[in-house]
């Protein structure tokens, strides 16, 4: 399969997740040979933007691949626009540190496997039998090397990538002898701002646009699978064959992805009619209820507010110190204190370690999560004082200079800050 699809016409590629990282890596390297792509993710705002910087006409589509209806609309939009595609890329992906034994889990858990395992079944089902009728056609899934061994701290993320791996090889005998090829990329580590806050060593790490690269590479070839580097499939078939008490031993103490990364709840606003845009939440978030619990979704990225395993944000609320656990521009969460309550809207002094200075504003309590040894507050920041937003925005671009793990400028941490959730 070259960039030219059946008869010379252009290449017809179908792209989830392709706002950001590989996606956007992926969706410049196709559109470059003159491909027609159906880009599609859960931000407009990042698509328009993507659509703005390549060659040619493309399709946006925005929608949520845990949305059966949703990819279903979005499957319809393309093949009226360009017909059935060659190749389909499910890359939609989220990444998340996660322990079983932390109530607030539940919902990472969730969402990491609906976006990973269940993502790549709604991205192939609306094509599968046209591809089938014709005789032709990839179909690609993004796993990982974490799917060869369960990974601690990163149960939900392992676990999703390994039985993405396995259902891909299912999908791939399924097919077997129609013409469809089902490959299986499993990359290593690519730098991308979801791997910029990885607080660990990433060996034989990529840059986006060299795995790209590789991987188109390995889709026109149509291989049943594939690590990417090749170094780290090296690795990945060295540590299954390590004995348990060996592998165990070797990686107890690992460091670990971050948790608190995603929203603390999932909301699922139907398609509008054409299946391209849905109902956006106000720019304050989306909170709703459930059981005696109260959880929000915040629509910016949010930092674990810890540097090193040691705290580095403070709030002064009421006369108290207390310690931050996650921080953005939109809000922050601590240990609920005497005097929380839903709703009420508290003065704050944010401090942040070996910086003089402070932020001062109002912000109001919209979550409440038991943890099992107490219970953690969320609140949305509803005003500053002065320019208090924008020395917030200076600290938490520094924080992310300072805890990325592969090499980022001052401009891309600004973008992870400033831009939507990452996920």
């Amino acid at each position: 399969m070259s960039s030219e699809g059946a008869s010379g016409r252009p290449l017809r590629v179908f792209l989830t997740g392709a706002s950001s990282g590989l996606g956007r890596a992926l969706a410049h390297h196709y559109a470059a040979t003159g491909a027609q792509l159906g880009l599609l993710a859960r931000r407009e705002d990042a698509l328009r933007a993507l659509c703005d910087e390549l060659p040619g006409e493309h399709l946006k589509l925005v929608a949520d691949v845990s949305s059966v209806e949703q990819m279903q609309q979005a499957a319809t939009a393309f093949i009226e626009r360009f017909g059935v595609p060659d190749v389909v890329i499910a890359n939609a992906g989220v990444s998340v540190g996660t322990l079983t034994e932390e109530a607030d889990d539940f919902a990472a858990f969730e969402t990491v496997v609906r976006t990973n395992l269940f993502g790549l079944v709604t991205a192939f089902h609306p094509f599968i039998a046209a591809m089938r009728e014709r005789g032709s056609g990839r179909l690609v899934g993004i796993a990982s090397v974490a799917g060869i061994r369960g990974l601690p701290g990163a149960g939900a993320y392992s676990a999703s990538k390994a039985a993405a791996i396995a259902y891909l090889e299912s999908l791939r005998v399924e097919l077997h002898g129609t013409g469809v090829r089902v490959v299986t990329i499993a990359p290593g580590y690519v730098a991308t701002p979801m791997t910029a806050i990885n607080p660990y060593p990433m060996p034989f790490i990529l840059s986006a646009n060299s795995a790209a690269h590789r991987i188109a590479r390995l889709i026109e070839q149509g291989r049943s699978y594939a690590v990417v580097p090749w170094q780290m499939g090296v690795v990945a078939k060295l540590l299954r064959l390590l004995p348990n008490g060996v592998f165990d031993r070797l990686f107890a103490k690992a460091g670990r992805k971050p948790r608190g990364l995603l929203p603390t709840a999932r909301t699922e606003a139907p398609a509008s009619k054409n299946g391209l845009e849905g109902p956006k939440p106000e720019s304050g978030g989306v909170s709703m209820a459930i059981e005696d619990v109260v959880v929000e979704r915040r629509r910016r990225q949010r930092f674990v507010a810890k540097r090193k395993g040691e705290f580095c944000f403070w709030a002064l609320i009421e006369g108290e110190r207390f310690p931050l656990q996650d921080l953005s521009i939109e809000g922050f969460g601590v240990q609920v204190f005497p005097g929380f309550e839903l709703d009420k809207v508290f003065p704050f002094v944010l401090r942040r370690a070996g910086v003089p200075d402070e932020v001062r504003g109002r912000a109001r309590a919209v979550n409440k999560v038991d943890v099992g040894v107490g219970a953690l507050g969320g609140l949305l920041f509803e005003s500053f004082e002065a320019d208090g937003r924008a020395r917030l925005e200076e600290w938490l671009t520094a924080h992310v200079l300072a805890s990325a793990t592969v090499p980022i400028s001052e401009k891309d941490a600004t973008a992870i800050v400033s831009g939507p959730s990452l996920i």
